[in-house]
């Protein structure tokens, strides 16, 4: 593991996850932001911001390095260091997180 580049997962991107992934992005480590909402990661994917106060082109920039990968689909092998839940709000309503 000493070779390899820790990767996160970050499961919702709303208004905690997203600012989160930037944060981390921030830090230097690389992100895979999971939402089950496909127009929310299609709109990642396209440097498009759904959140106010976060610029697209800020997105864009951990996009295109790479740190950020935006996506719906959560591989049984992706290889993850840590993967951190943060649809707390649909837990919560609905007792499911999905």
């Amino acid at each position: 593991m000493a070779d390899e580049k820790n990767k996160t997962g970050i499961i919702g991107l709303g208004y905690v996850g997203l600012p989160l992934v930037l944060d981390f992005c921030e830090a230097g480590l690389e992100i895979t932001g999971f939402d089950i909402d496909d127009s929310k990661v299609e709109a990642l994917r396209n440097g498009e911001s759904y959140i106010s106060y976060i610029p697209g082109e800020h997105l864009n920039k951990y996009i295109n390095s790479g740190l950020f990968e935006p996506t719906s689909i959560l591989k049984g092998s992706m290889k993850l260091t840590i993967l951190l839940l943060l649809s707390l709000h649909r837990w919560m309503t609905t007792g499911s997180p999905i």
